[in-house]
């Protein structure tokens, strides 16, 4: 948990924010991947989410979105297809990002394999069917 109440609540603030902006844009991507503006922003939201998470030293959220937003990167040189299956695993990375602000903001343990989650970005794991982005009890970070 962020020990600094000031710090911890800015966080949360800033991580609501980009977080709501990802989702908007996953949203997006997955009617019309090729939509290169929303594919710009949502990249743009990853690295200050990722930014923000290394100013706080909530290493977790930052090794998450690195890997996020290298994906969305690999989208963007045309590497990487944003296939249904990318856009179920960023949102996979995304719950997860939100489980583990909402514990440096509140203490709450996550209970995120972040190792588990990079698999999971990195297609290395199979996923396992769950609704998109559901709000987890007590998870709340807006």
């Amino acid at each position: 948990m962020i020990e600094d109440k000031e710090l911890r609540d800015l966080f949360k603030v800033e991580c609501s924010e980009h977080l709501q902006v990802l989702e908007n844009g996953l949203l997006r991507l997955e009617k019309e991947p090729g939509d290169k503006a929303t594919l710009e922003e949502v990249f743009r939201e990853a690295h200050s989410l990722k930014g923000a998470a290394r100013m706080v030293g909530v290493t977790d959220v930052e090794t998450i979105g690195h890997k996020f937003e290298d994906i969305l990167g690999s989208a963007k040189s045309g590497k990487t297809v944003l296939t249904s299956d990318v856009i179920d695993r960023l949102y996979k990375g995304l719950d997860s990002i939100r489980k583990l602000v909402n514990e440096a903001v509140t203490g709450e343990q996550a209970g995120v394999n972040v190792s588990e989650v990079l698999d999971v970005l990195s297609g290395e794991e199979v996923l396992a069917p769950s609704p998109q982005s559901s709000p987890i009890k007590g998870e709340d970070v807006s």
